[in-house]
């Protein structure tokens, strides 16, 4: 389940990411890019902590 979690996570930021570069006009916008990295990790941390309370 962590694997494909971390998968789909690092799949997600990088189309974030590229998606953010086309629209920005190539050039990486580091706020926007911080920002969906923070949100793909808290995203992890409250899907393991539901998987977590599922299994006690």
């Amino acid at each position: 389940m962590k694997k494909k979690l971390a998968a789909v996570t690092v799949t997600i930021l990088l189309v974030s990411v590229i998606t953010n570069s086309f629209l920005n006009g190539g050039k990486p916008d580091w706020i926007d890019v911080c920002c969906t990295l923070l949100a793909c990790l808290l995203g992890i941390l409250f899907v393991l902590r539901l998987e977590k309370r599922e299994n006690t």
